[in-house]
């Protein structure tokens, strides 16, 4: 797949102790923390306000942080070039963000902007964070199961709460393999039109893949908005399902799935999903980690 990823990856320890370190979205918090962080690094308009200003189409914020068509190409709101994934681990934060091609020439000044904006500290404590070592750069690479692994059933795992929305409400239940694919489809075919990625192909397989098993469960977190001074939900799948039949017609999607993240708030840190499959024999999984 053209355009590979690379990941911006950085443990963080805090110097203090953060309120509800363990049951906070962190996801949304460090996200509203780089976004500020970066406009300072890059914007040099004094007024600080994208919208009329004469400097946006030569400005690197709008560019990452919410793209826009540019010269009449593409759709009118693009895919933003990164994702993140935050997790609350061991006393520390470990924060990736994954970087497409319109962003990866930039990883400098989103590794600087990441720093600055959680040393400068983050909740409503102010609590700053620490790199524990500098921040690294990893190659990231579509999952690609073994030949022998194509006969075995699919295991997908919901790394972070997964949004997927059918008929303009989320679903609440293990998701049938055809809305994932048809999920997968529509982020891919718009990462194609923002990006200039290879295109999926025209029809989605229409093999037989039944849900065997679904241990899925629906989590809410809460995180706080300083565009709507609110305190919002959001909620999503956790957990695994594991899909029998020929899935190996949808490996394109499933790689696809693998760098792109499924569904929405991929930039919260939602829709992370590992791939793998399970051995009748073992009844264990084996899910080639970090491609997912």
């Amino acid at each position: 797949m053209r355009g590979e990823a690379v990941d911006i990856v950085g443990s963080f320890r805090p110097q203090g102790n953060p309120p509800g370190a363990d049951s906070r979205w962190w996801g949304s918090t460090v996200r509203g923390a780089l976004g500020p962080s970066l406009k300072n690094l890059v914007c040099t308009a004094s007024h600080r306000r994208c919208e009329g200003c004469r400097f946006a189409d030569q400005c690197l914020f709008p560019r990452l942080w919410e793209p826009r068509r540019r010269d009449g190409r593409g759709p009118l709101h693009q895919l933003s070039p990164w994702l993140l994934r935050v997790r609350w681990r061991a006393e520390r934060l470990e924060v990736v963000v994954r970087l497409f091609p319109p962003a990866r020439a930039h990883d400098t000044q989103l590794r600087i902007a990441l720093e600055a904006a959680l040393a400068r500290g983050v909740t409503a404590a102010r609590v700053s964070f620490l790199p524990e070592q500098p921040l690294g750069i990893q190659a990231v690479t579509p999952w690609q199961p073994s030949p022998a692994a194509l006969g075995h059933p699919l295991l997908v795992q919901f790394a972070s709460p997964l949004r997927l929305v059918r008929d303009g409400r989320p679903c609440a239940h293990a998701p049938a393999f055809s809305s994932l694919l048809a999920s997968i489809a529509r982020r891919w075919k718009l990462a194609s039109l923002s990006w200039d990625w290879l295109a999926p192909p025209a029809q989605l397989p229409q093999a037989e893949v039944p849900v065997v098993r679904g241990d899925v469960a629906w989590r809410d977190f809460s995180r706080r908005s300083a565009r709507q001074r609110a305190h919002l939900t959001l909620g999503g799948l956790v957990g695994q399902v594991l899909y029998e039949g020929d899935w190996a017609a949808a490996l394109p999607y499933l790689r696809a799935a693998s760098l792109l993240g499924v569904g929405k708030l991929t930039t919260h840190g939602f829709g992370h999903v590992v791939f793998g499959v399970q051995h009748p024999s073992s009844g264990s999984c084996c899910a080639p980690l970090p491609a997912g």
